[in-house]
C-alpha cells in the first residue's frame, strides 16, 4: 500500500463538478410527454434533483396511480437513456476544471466518488 502525505480532496460528481439539471429537466418533460401530464416547471424539477428517481417523480405528480408512476420512471429512463445513446455529456459547472487543475498542481490527491444511478 503506498502512502502519502498529500491532501485528498474526494468530489461528487453529479451535481458537484457536473450538472445535469438541464437533462434531468428534458427527462422529466419528455416522460410527462409520453404520460399526457403538464410539462414540470424547471424550478420544481431541479428541487428534486438528489432524490432517488421513484421518490422524485412522485413528488412532481403526487396523483398518479402506483402503475402511472411505474410508466412515469420508465419514461424517464427511456429519455434519459435515449440522451446518453446519442452522444449527450453533462457540462461541467464553470470553474470546475481550473480548480481540479489547480489542486493537483499543488500536490492534492483527487478522487471521484459518487451514488448508484438513480436514474437509468
Amino acid at each position: 500500500m503506498i502512502v502519502s502525505d498529500a491532501p485528498l480532496a474526494v468530489f461528487d460528481i453529479d451535481g458537484t463538478l457536473v450538472d445535469s439539471r438541464a437533462s434531468i429537466y428534458r427527462a422529466a418533460c419528455e416522460a410527462a410527454q409520453v404520460l399526457g401530464l403538464p410539462e414540470p416547471e424547471y424550478d420544481r424539477v431541479r428541487q428534486i434533483v438528489g432524490l432517488s428517481l421513484h421518490h422524485a417523480l412522485h413528488v412532481l405528480e403526487p396523483s398518479l396511480t402506483d402503475a402511472e408512476l411505474a410508466d412515469f420512471v420508465a419514461a424517464f429512463q427511456a429519455s434519459f437513456r435515449a440522451m446518453y445513446e446519442a452522444g449527450h455529456e453533462e457540462p461541467l459547472y464553470p470553474g470546475v476544471m481550473d480548480t481540479l487543475r489547480r489542486l493537483k498542481r499543488d500536490g492534492w490527491r483527487l478522487s471521484l466518488a459518487t451514488g448508484q444511478n438513480r436514474r437509468g
